[in-house]
Formats: structure tokens, C-alpha cells, sequence
């Protein structure tokens, strides 16, 4: 389970996705999603950093618009998507432009 944490970029609803699939117990997945302590907010960074980083050396060209929809579809809840976004694109512009 802790493995696919650490690819990063799980929100809390693919982690619970990603260990249905799995095979575990909705008892298992939510006693595990309760003793485990995960930053969702650092989780969205990090999917926003990888989008931007690819952006730059693939020529994906995601805008920010696209960027906060693709973090959004990956579960995660609107403040964390807001914080990621904010963070990235606005406050770390230097670091990718």
C-alpha cells in the first residue's frame, strides 16, 4: 500500500481506489487511511511540479486552467488544488520559466 505512495501525487480517493483494486477491506483501506498520516496538499504539489516540469521539456503546454482541471481529475479537493496551482504557477514562476 505505502508503495504507491511513494510515486507521489495520490489524492486521497486514488489511494482508496488504488487498494480496492487491490483486493483490501473497506475496514482494512479505512483503518489505514486513518492511522497513516499523508499531506494531500504536498501530494498536489507534487502532481502540479511534475505537470509544469513536463510542460517545459515536453511541450505539453499546459495552461494553468488545464493544469488545475488534470490536478482536480486526480482527486484531490479544491484547496489542495488551489494551494498546488498557487504555489507552482505563480509563486515558483521563476523556477520554471
Amino acid at each position: 500500500m505505502l508503495d504507491s505512495l511513494a510515486a507521489g501525487g495520490k489524492s486521497k480517493d486514488s489511494l482508496i481506489s488504488s487498494m480496492k483494486y487491490k483486493g483490501y477491506s473497506d475496514k482494512t483501506i479505512d483503518k489505514a487511511i486513518n492511522k497513516i498520516k499523508i499531506d494531500y496538499y504536498e501530494q498536489a504539489l507534487y502532481v502540479a511540479c511534475y505537470l509544469r516540469y513536463t510542460e517545459k521539456t515536453n511541450g505539453n503546454d499546459y495552461s494553468k486552467q488545464e493544469a488545475r482541471k488534470l490536478v482536480r481529475e486526480r482527486g484531490f479537493s479544491k484547496k489542495e488544488t488551489d494551494y498546488a496551482i498557487k504555489v507552482v504557477y505563480d509563486e515558483m514562476k521563476d523556477n520554471y520559466d
